[in-house]
């Protein structure tokens, strides 16, 4: 069953490191995922019963999986290094933690059953770029910022609140979920003495895929492998922020809400060089 991330953080900071050319910051963000919706792609069963194999597609003809939707908490360091003065580039990498909760309805013949994963924290990486494409006379700049984040968590899975090993039969298994998500945006910045606001609009993309590994018996042994795909129901959001220099030109501290294609928001402090 699938789940995903929303869409990374903009800022932190959202201004570029200014001076370019070897100049360079470290942040740390905390980001919440409050809610973001899902389309479920694609999905497989492969089973072993005792030597004879079988392959179905997840879920059956005339079932569906619907309502898809996730939460999630990330807390990432990010360094950032200003790669060339002259083109107003830098570049940045995160490393962190995540995790992710995510629910949905599978709807069936014979009714409707609650899933719900619950992913423990794992490690989680990305990285990326943010420009200046111009700025105006009077201070107002055009920015640009691609990137990409990805990780993977183990969790719990339940059915109708039932853990899955009891669910079935006396069984075990194992579930994890990779999440690989892209994201470009563009926006305008313009700072009013020690507070520089921002607001814009972004793309992102995301491919999902869940395993889950199934052990148990009935008249025999039998094993199954579940391979299932979401993604993103809606890829176009805005986004609005501020940094407040706390120490000019070296310590600030960053708010973004991020709004349509997801509900989150983070708070981010970042030391520059």
């Amino acid at each position: 069953m699938p789940l995903t991330g929303g869409a990374a953080t903009v800022g932190n900071i959202a201004a570029s490191q200014g001076g370019g050319g070897g100049k360079a910051s470290v942040g740390v963000e905390y980001d919440r995922v409050f809610e973001r919706e899902l389309n479920f792609n694609t999905g497989d069963r492969t089973r072993n019963d005792n030597g004879v194999v079988t392959k179905v597609p997840v879920p059956s003809p005339g079932e569906s999986i619907n309502d898809l939707k996730m939460e999630s908490n990330r807390v990432l360091v990010k360094g950032t290094i200003g790669f060339n003065k002259d083109i107003d580039l830098d570049i940045f990498i995160k490393i962190g933690v995540a995790d992710v909760i995510w629910k949905g309805s599978h709807v069936t013949a014979t009714g409707t059953q609650d899933l719900k994963f619950d992913g423990n924290a794992d490690f989680a990486w990305g990285g990326g770029a943010k420009f200046g494409f111009y700025q105006f006379s009077n201070g107002l700049k055009i920015m640009g910022d691609i990137q990409y984040l990805t990780y993977e968590v183990d969790g719990t899975y339940s059915i109708n609140g039932i853990d899955r090993a009891v669910f079935e039969t006396p069984a075990s298994y194992d579930t994890k979920t990779r999440i690989e998500e892209w994201q470009g945006a563009l926006y305008v910045q313009q700072f009013f003495g020690s507070v520089g606001p921002y607001l814009g609009a972004k793309y992102s993309d995301l491919i999902l895929r869940n395993e889950t590994t199934v052990t148990g018996r009935t008249t025999v042994p039998y094993t199954y492998d579940e391979i299932m795909k979401a993604k993103a129901k809606n890829n176009v959001g805005v986004f609005l922020g501020a940094d407040f220099d706390i120490k000019p030109n070296h310590l600030s501290v960053n708010l973004e809400v991020r709004l349509i294609d997801e509900t989150s928001g983070s708070i981010g402090v970042n030391y520059k060089f």
